[in-house]
């Protein structure tokens, strides 16, 4: 008896974003919570005899953690997100520190929009992963979109010590930059993606933008003449 138990109070302890529809379950049964799974899981189209296979083997096997992790993938897929963060949960209550569920559910909770859980998720995985470039990825990613840019800006600084010249990464700095008002820096990364060759006339003359944002007039006035002769913008620029 009691086995949701954990899932039940955990709702509790959930962001509040994570949890506009799903109404307050304390006082629910197993049973209570068992049924919700399979009318919602219905609605949504999964396979509730696979919903009621984990249900059974979780009643022998509570605690384990292979199984729970299969009912947060099934919940996860049948879009009740916020029933499997719950689970994933009660994984991580038992270790805080398990990379396979600690990983899907900073995924599940950027898919919720819950940023800042999404972040401080990555922030532990990195500790365990720093040379996984494909996860600082994700990790700037959260963190850009929850406000948290020279976070952003310092691990893409990272993946981009591992990957100099590539071109994404850098117009990635680069618009990051400007979003910071940082001249200097725009300058930079601007610079190595024309030494890359990468830049479409529209791009450079952003960088002539940059370098007089930056007080390299000089600098500016001599590419807006490298610049197509036709574009009006340029020749007003250095003019």
């Amino acid at each position: 008896d009691g086995h949701y138990a954990a899932e039940i109070d955990a709702v509790l302890l959930l962001p509040e974003s994570w949890t506009p529809d799903l109404p307050r379950m304390t006082s629910w049964t197993d049973e209570d919570w068992m049924a919700y799974l399979a009318v919602e899981g219905a609605s949504r189209e999964l396979d509730v005899d696979t919903l009621r296979q984990l249900a059974m083997v979780l009643r022998a096997r509570p605690d384990d953690v292979e199984v729970l992790l299969n009912l947060a993938r099934f919940l996860r897929q049948g879009e009740l997100l916020t029933a499997a963060a719950v689970v994933y949960r009660r994984i991580l209550a038992a270790d805080p520190l398990q990379a396979q569920p600690l990983d899907e559910l900073a995924q599940l909770a950027a898919e919720l929009g819950a940023w800042t859980e999404a972040a401080e998720l990555y922030g532990v995985l990195i500790t365990q992963r720093p040379n996984d470039a494909a996860l600082k990825r994700r990790y700037a990613e959260v963190l850009e979109v929850s406000g948290h840019l020279a976070d952003t800006v310092r691990v893409y600084e990272e993946v981009l010590a591992a990957s100099p010249e590539e071109p994404a990464l850098l117009e990635k700095l680069w618009d990051l930059a400007h979003a910071r008002d940082r001249a200097d820096d725009a300058v930079r990364y601007g610079q190595r993606l024309r030494q890359l060759g990468t830049l479409t006339p529209e791009r450079q003359l952003q960088l002539g933008h940059d370098f007089e944002d930056a007080g390299r007039v000089e600098e500016a006035i001599a590419l807006y003449k490298q610049l197509d002769p036709s574009s009006n913008t340029a020749n007003c620029r250095w003019a």
